[in-house]
């Protein structure tokens, strides 16, 4: 059965109740564009998908009505079908619902046809008849249908005005009654004493017995209307003609009476046809046997704009191009005898002055007697087409010309094809210079050659089916690298198909770019190491500065402890103040390396923004005091208490700038002002200012002030000192906290510093612990193990504990500390980390081992490493507590007493990550760095990447920049400090205009982007 109905003509698709096709033929799928395979389990309404072809709206699927009146359904007039392939067919169908034993519907079957064509020739028809009934109404001559009885059944409007009748006095009667015969008065058509011998009765009876037209009767008619009789010539043609299945005879009459009447009248009459033919938009003339123009239409007339009667005169020819004049001459010597039609087109010479394209049809012209009398001319003005027709041309061979010349290698060629239409190779079409250069071929010698006999081992290793889904999905496929291991050469290529089981590639040479990128990636490696290099040096030189300096400090303090005449005192209290001032300089060097370096990170927690400007207040208040100066702050209302961003970086800055005010001014006042800026949402900008009236900056100084170790004037540092640092470390800072800087001065009066940052709203952090000792918790008997291998820091860290009352046995190393730790036990170690023999973190893992599980002695490491992540390295190396070089004798004290406080507790670690050194860094849980990965965001930082990749291959840094703290600002909202200031590290190689960093900090951004999306997404 199904071989059956696989064979008729019409589609046939079945379906179960739930209108999922169980069956479909072949003549359904050549309709339908699905296959069986496709087909089958698919949706009725997805196959089947009808519209109205004349209002293309959807229309209701034949099944639902089935399954809704369980009867037989059919569909609406002018439903076509919409083929998988897009292709509208009109159809017509039966669906007749499937039933099982009990009488119910368990599905539905659809036998449809095509009936496109049908439904055109039934549209042709009854435009035919709507057209022939037109010409039948408004011919110019008369007609009338009658039936094989001679009754009127239809007349035209010119035959009513021929005779002066209305329809109602003519339709329904005879012929003679009708058109008001002078025979038929008396007794009617027919009836009368000549109707026997009328000869248009006798013709009419033949054409009916014969249904044979006839024609060629010109006969006198006498007619009485309106009591007026008449005699008129009538030419009259009888044609068989058939309506509804019923035989009619149609007859034409004209009145010829003057024609008749007059014969000489024909010349006249036929002059008369001519000018007709003025008023059509062609150009028409006449000419003899010789070619003299005898005749000239007006619209050829006023195109010419010359007289009919200058035309005649000086012949058409003239008006030629004369470059056309020789073709026209031997096409007419050749073709004008020729009976059809004689085209040609040339250039004539339009009244404007300029030559205009016309198509001229030639072709001889016979008298009445069938004689010739010369040649008829017929002209069209073709010059727009014409000049379209160029046009599209040229277009055409731009295009061509643009593809054969491209710099990048294309060719074209035609898919070949096995018995199951899988794609087996290539036939080269065309192929451009660039793609001859190459590959080292010659367009004549490929063209028509099949890739495989030009390519023997392949040129590239192209995906198995590529070329398939080019051409049977349409796709366009671009493979942005590839490697020819014939060339050894790189390329990129992009393969389409512009028409049917045609193929398309456009090949680019990449092997220089890709040669370029491993000489970047390269580079990139050299600059890593030689930042790996710099960072080590920067710790050494860290550790080196901070260690002696942790002496200074140390003897300061305990010396301060001592009784002291007045003298003295001021004396240490300017050393300790220089102590600081050395520190805070050496504090400034390392923060601009780390920015240098992409390691200075933001945090991200929330604080008091009150309480930091009041505490920041009260640490410069007596710098003020003591040159007398006023000082002042004002906070203005409406700002959030409570906010969350990086308070410390903030309050650097702050001191910076309120460190420099006090220090330039002698007489007046500083004033601080915090005013928001912007309050939307979430995030908060605040716009701070700082004022003085002391000497003030010059409009031409301005620009040095924000510069890397630049002061306004030499003088300046020698009279007041610093490295000129603090401000450019400030506007760095103030640019990683979204914000910017700026200064409004004028010279002897006093500056204003002014800068914006951008927080988020915060909300109460948990109340700190405070920093000093806690009474009664701490044991004054501690029993504490130093391992110190600097003379200087030796004495002073011992004579530190020992006037806290502790007990101290020191070691000089690391394998003096391990013998210490053997024979006694204490309540906690100091542990340098930089010493001989074994060092602290050695040791540190030694007695871990040592004491497993059973006991846990609390280590707090001692090192002059002070930079991002040391903090954590060394907790995830086993110690419990970190204080950097230098330190106070306060600071030491509150880290043991915390130590020794919490000696069971450990830090909770959330993970690992691995730093630019190859470090491993613990990661706490209040410093993941990461807020909440973010999928939106993280689309939002990809995006902008990739318009950032654009700009940097157009090197257009200004865009670069606006990407790159676009980007910033996107990572800021996710809590991505690291990718942060990386983005950072980008934005501020583009102010300095050096390509090359900023190449060097997009691929560590990319890399850094890449490792996230991996731990996140992938």
């Amino acid at each position: 059965m199904s071989a059956v109905l696989d064979n008729i003509g019409d589609g046939v698709i079945a379906t179960n109740k739930q209108g999922k096709i169980d069956y479909i033929n072949h003549t359904a799928f050549l309709l339908t564009g699905w296959t069986e395979k496709e087909a089958l389990g698919a949706d009725f309404r997805e196959v089947f998908s009808l519209i109205d072809i004349k209002s293309g709206k959807p229309l209701e699927s034949p099944i639902d009505e089935v399954m809704r009146s369980n009867a037989i359904a059919g569909l609406k007039n002018n439903s076509a079908l919409i083929s998988k392939s897009g292709e509208r067919f009109i159809v017509s169908a039966s669906c007749s619902p499937i039933k099982d034993g009990n009488n119910n519907i368990d599905g539905v079957v659809v036998v449809f046809r095509d009936i496109t064509r049908i439904k055109k020739m039934e549209e042709q028809l009854i435009e035919e008849r709507n057209n022939l009934e037109m010409t039948f109404n408004h011919s110019p001559v008369g007609m009338l249908i009658m039936d094989n009885k001679r009754v009127i059944k239809q007349v035209n409007n010119a035959f009513l005005k021929m005779l002066g009748l209305t329809d109602r006095e003519v339709l329904g009667l005879c012929y003679g009654d009708g058109i008001c015969c002078i025979g038929s008065r008396e007794n009617g058509c027919g009836k009368g004493m000549d109707c026997g011998l009328c000869e248009i009765r006798q013709r009419i009876t033949k054409v009916f017995e014969t249904g044979i037209p006839s024609k060629d009767l010109v006969n006198k008619q006498t007619l009485m209307i309106d009591g007026i009789q008449k005699s008129s010539w009538y030419s009259f043609f009888f044609v068989p003609v058939h309506i509804s299945g019923e035989r009619y005879v149609l007859l034409v009459l004209n009145d010829v009476t003057e024609s008749k009447e007059r014969e000489q009248q024909l010349i006249q009459a036929n002059n008369f046809s001519l000018k007709m033919m003025e008023n059509f938009p062609a150009m028409i003339w006449k000419t003899d046997e010789k070619g003299r123009n005898v005749y000239v239409g007006h619209t050829l007339s006023e195109f010419l704009g010359k007289s009919e009667q200058q035309i005649m005169e000086e012949g058409l020819l003239e008006y030629v191009h004369p470059d056309e004049r020789e073709r026209l001459a031997d096409k007419f010597n050749r073709e004008i005898d020729n009976p059809g039609l004689n085209n040609i087109e040339l250039r004539i010479k339009h009244v404007n002055g300029h030559y205009r394209w016309i198509n001229i049809i030639i072709k001889p012209f016979y008298d009445m007697n069938g004689n010739r009398d010369g040649y008829i001319g017929m002209g069209l003005d073709v010059n727009d087409k014409k000049i379209t027709e160029t046009l599209l041309l040229e277009s055409e061979e731009r295009y061509r010309f643009l593809f054969m010349n491209l710099h990048r290698g294309f060719a074209y060629h035609r898919a070949i094809t096995d018995k199951q239409g899988n794609i087996t190779d290539l036939e080269f079409l065309m192929v451009n210079e660039a793609y001859e250069k190459m590959f080292g071929l010659e367009a004549q010698k490929i063209a028509g050659k099949l890739y495989s006999d030009i390519f023997p081992e392949g040129l590239v290793d192209f995906e198995e089916g590529l070329f398939d889904k080019v051409i049977n999905e349409g796709k366009s496929i671009y493979l942005n690298e590839i490697y020819s291991h014939v060339l050894e050469k790189w390329y990129s290529m992009a393969v389409y198909s512009p028409q049917k089981e045609h193929i398309a590639v456009v090949v680019t040479d990449i092997d220089e770019e890709k040669k370029s990128e491993i000489e970047l990636k390269r580079a990139k490696e050299e600059a890593e190491k030689a930042n790996k290099s710099k960072s080590e040096f920067l710790a050494n030189m860290s550790h080196e500065i901070r260690t002696p300096l942790n002496g200074v400090v140390g003897m300061i303090d305990l010396t301060l402890l001592t009784d002291l005449d007045p003298e003295q005192r001021d004396n240490l209290s300017t050393a300790k103040s220089c102590a600081n001032s050395l520190l805070k300089i050496i504090n400034d060097i390392l923060d601009f390396s780390k920015m240098e370096a992409g390691k200075l990170f933001i945090d991200n927690v929330n604080f008091d923004i009150k309480k930091l400007i009041e505490e920041i207040f009260k640490s410069q208040s007596p710098l003020a005091d003591k040159k007398g100066l006023e000082f002042n702050y004002s906070f203005y209302s409406g700002i959030p208490q409570f906010l969350k961003g990086d308070p410390n970086r903030l309050k650097q800055i702050l001191n910076n700038l309120i460190g420099n005010a006090i220090k330039f001014t002698e007489h007046g006042e500083v004033n601080i002002v915090v005013r928001k800026s912007l309050i939307e949402k979430d995030l908060v900008e605040l716009k701070f200012s700082v004022s003085d009236t002391g000497i003030g900056i010059g409009d031409e100084e301005k620009e040095k002030l924000f510069k890397t170790f630049s002061q306004v004037d030499g003088s300046i540092s020698r009279k007041f000192g610093g490295t000129g640092l603090g401000l450019a470390i400030s506007r760095q800072l103030v640019e990683m906290l979204g914000g910017r800087i700026w200064i409004e001065s004028e010279k002897g009066k006093g500056s204003t510093f002014y800068f914006t940052v951008r927080f988020l709203k915060g909300k109460e952090a948990a109340a700190a612990q405070p920093n000093e000792p806690v009474s009664g918790r701490i044991s004054d008997s501690l029993k504490i193990l130093l391992a110190e291998d600097d003379n200087v820091n030796k004495t002073v860290i011992k004579r530190m504990l020992s006037e806290r009352g502790w007990s101290v046995d020191v070691a000089r190393n690391g394998l003096e500390a391990l013998e210490f730790h053997k024979k006694k036990n204490y309540d906690l170690i100091l542990m340098d980390i930089h010493m001989p023999e074994i060092d602290g973190v050695e040791a540190v893992k030694t007695i871990r081992e040592r004491e497993g599980a059973r006991k846990h002695t609390p280590v707090i490491a001692l090192t002059a490493h002070a930079l991002q992540g040391d903090r954590e390295r060394f907790l995830g190396l086993g110690m419990d507590e970190y204080i950097p070089k230098p330190f106070t004798m306060k600071e030491l004290y509150q880290v043991i007493e915390a130590a020794a406080v919490n000696k069971q507790d450990k830090t909770e670690v959330k993970g690992i990550r691995i730093d630019e050194d190859g470090n491993i860094i613990l990661i706490s849980e209040e410093n993941t760095g990461l807020k909440e990965f973010d999928e939106e965001i993280f689309a939002e930082i990809e995006n902008a990447l990739s318009g950032l990749i654009v700009c940097l291959d157009g090197k257009d840094l200004e865009l670069v920049g606006k990407f790159a703290h676009d980007i910033k600002n996107l990572c800021n909202k996710m809590g991505a400090e690291e990718l942060k200031s990386l983005a950072f590290q980008i934005e501020l190689a583009v102010r300095r205009n050096n390509i090359k960093d900023v190449l060097y900090s997009y691929v560590n951004f990319h890399k850094e982007l890449k490792t996230l999306k991996n731990i996140y997404i992938n």
